[in-house]
């Protein structure tokens, strides 16, 4: 039976004999794969008196954090305002200034329930301002009824 799957012995009898070659030079490249790995350091082996970590090591070791914990309103933290003017009629000022030479930002509550807060500029650089040039405009929220 020649066939393109099946040849014959007769004809290709040198392939055949460099494939028999290779098949053992493969089981004997296994076997000596599996010496080397047999034969391990004693350092790497695990003995009875050098146990692993035990479980609040283990969860010491997770639980430290990866970096600095940072300050400000990232953590849920209430930071504390730059200045603060609390009146008897229930208006509230505050005012935060997080970094020198910037423009602060300021919150105001008013005792009927109007708030309004002052952003930042843009461009906090000094400049000539013309008149009717105004880039500093509260918004205010008007009671709802």
């Amino acid at each position: 039976m020649d066939s393109l799957l099946h040849p014959s012995a007769t004809v290709h009898s040198g392939f055949a004999n460099a494939a028999r070659f290779m098949r053992r030079i493969c089981h004997g490249g296994l076997l000596a794969g599996a010496a080397l790995c047999l034969a391990l350091p004693a350092h790497a082996e695990v003995t009875s008196d050098s146990a692993g970590l035990d479980l609040p090591d283990v969860k010491a070791i997770n639980n430290q954090p990866i970096s600095k914990p940072t300050r400000g309103a990232i953590h849920n933290e209430r930071v504390k305002p730059s200045f603060d003017y609390r009146d008897n009629d229930g208006t509230q000022v505050e005012e935060y200034r997080f970094q020198k030479g910037q423009a602060p930002d300021i919150h105001v509550k008013s005792g009927m329930g109007t708030s309004y807060n002052l952003s930042k500029p843009e461009d906090s650089s000094p400049r000539i301002r013309e008149r009717g040039d105004i880039d500093r405009v509260p918004s205010v929220n008007v009671l709802k009824f």
